[in-house]
């Protein structure tokens, strides 16, 4: 059952990739802070961070590059976690101080738990045993994807009541759903995790499936956010 797995990350990480690269350069263009954040997002967490570790799981390249490609990846993958924070203080909070102490603490957090994984877990732990860096890396990661698929999801009920007065357009209320769909997506993708952990590491045939369509869902629903297809927008007009 492991294929469904690897092809559900085979789409997660072009998806992320593409999109990531597309929405980094955009932004980069244009001086667009939200689409840099979220390049850095999409990018940092698909392939440069999962790529380097995939590449080192698999026996694929020398063992002195196993301490590189680990640092590398695991640094992507905070950076990754830092940029959405970041994100969802400046799209949902904004005028919060509340909000940009923890999205400021947190995205600090993340360095902070990347630096004990480099110095003192050894980037070592994929179980319960792993030490504090590692399961505090872990939580603060996924805490990024919680917070943005609760915010994103919040906006979309909310937009469906101005929808319905005529305040809004209904492709922006439907990129909310959208983007909170895969956030909540990637937030169950952690909880597997954690969930294959409590069992020492042993990864039912379940898993496999479960984990490579929450790739799938992701991946779709991160793409029609951003690039959304005529088809697409021809339905939410009509449906409208």
């Amino acid at each position: 059952m492991s294929w469904a797995s690897e092809i559900g990350s085979l789409v997660f990480l072009l998806a992320t990739g593409i999109t990531g690269g597309r929405l980094l350069a955009r932004g980069l263009r244009n001086g667009g802070l939200h689409e840099r954040l979220l390049g850095i997002t999409y990018l940092a967490g698909g392939p440069l961070g999962y790529v380097p570790l995939m590449l080192v799981m698999s026996g694929a390249t020398p063992d002195d590059w196993t301490r590189g490609l680990r640092i590398f990846g695991h640094l992507n993958l905070a950076s990754s976690a830092a940029a959405l924070y970041l994100f969802n203080w400046r799209t949902f909070r904004l005028g919060s101080r509340g909000g940009a102490a923890a999205a400021q603490a947190a995205a600090a957090g993340v360095f902070l738990a990347w630096l004990g994984l480099v110095f003192v877990d050894g980037l070592e732990g994929r179980t319960l045993e792993g030490g504090v860096a590692f399961w505090s890396d872990f939580w603060l990661r996924a805490g990024a994807y919680v917070w943005a698929a609760a915010e994103s999801l919040h906006q979309y009920a909310r937009g469906r009541r101005r929808l319905a007065l005529g305040l809004t357009e209904p492709v922006v209320v439907d990129r909310f759903r959208l983007w909170g769909i895969a956030m909540a997506a990637i937030s169950a993708m952690f909880l597997t995790t954690f969930a294959v952990a409590l069992t020492g590491g042993t990864s039912p045939p379940i898993r496999y499936i479960v984990d490579g369509a929450l790739a799938v869902v992701t991946s779709w629903t991160i793409w029609i956010t951003f690039f959304p297809s005529p088809r697409y927008l021809a339905r939410l007009a009509k449906a409208s």
